[in-house]
């Protein structure tokens, strides 16, 4: 018996993975396939478009987005990546893929009313190599940053992340 790949399950990967009322799911598939087969796998999904910026998503996955903050107001946003969360979690799977972590890992990234990364807190860790390269990853991404009352505001934006390593024997 072989081993095909230590990465063949899913990494199941969301922010606000909890709280949607919405059960529509989307994803992002890997860029080649693996061998033996044409179709490309399913590695990450979520309640939330991974290509679309926060102005891009529908009133609905806005507001779904935006329950997670308990005290924003009408007028207030959270913050979010600036070029939406495709290239944060590729990274991330990408990551996941030489990793192999297991588990869930929770962490807020604190964005300043520039839209710069300011802190990261992890409150959940599978592995600290994961941790480490989500936080960087995180710090180095540019965010639209939270308004409130339409004004530029710090504030913070959640990573949660389910990781699974799977084995396929031959």
């Amino acid at each position: 018996m072989r081993i095909r790949s230590l990465f063949s399950a899913l990494l199941l990967a969301a922010i606000a993975t909890q709280s949607f009322a919405e059960d529509k799911q989307f994803g992002m598939k890997e860029e080649n396939p693996q061998v033996g087969t044409m179709l490309k796998r399913e590695y990450v999904h979520g309640p939330l478009p991974f290509d679309k910026t926060y102005e891009e998503l529908t009133p609905q996955q806005r507001a779904e987005f935006k329950s997670r903050y308990v005290s924003l107001g009408a007028n207030d946003e959270p913050p979010f990546p600036k070029n939406g969360l495709k290239q944060l979690y590729m990274v991330i799977q990408k990551a996941q893929t030489k990793l192999h972590s297991d588990g869930h890992l929770e962490m807020q990234v604190m964005i300043g009313a520039d839209g710069k990364a300011t802190e990261v807190a992890v409150y959940h860790s599978p592995d600290p190599e994961i941790t480490r390269v989500v936080a960087q990853l995180a710090m180095l991404t540019p965010y639209k940053p939270g308004k409130i009352n339409g004004v530029p505001s710090a504030m913070a934006f959640p990573i949660d992340v389910d990781f699974k390593v799977g084995l396929q024997a031959q």
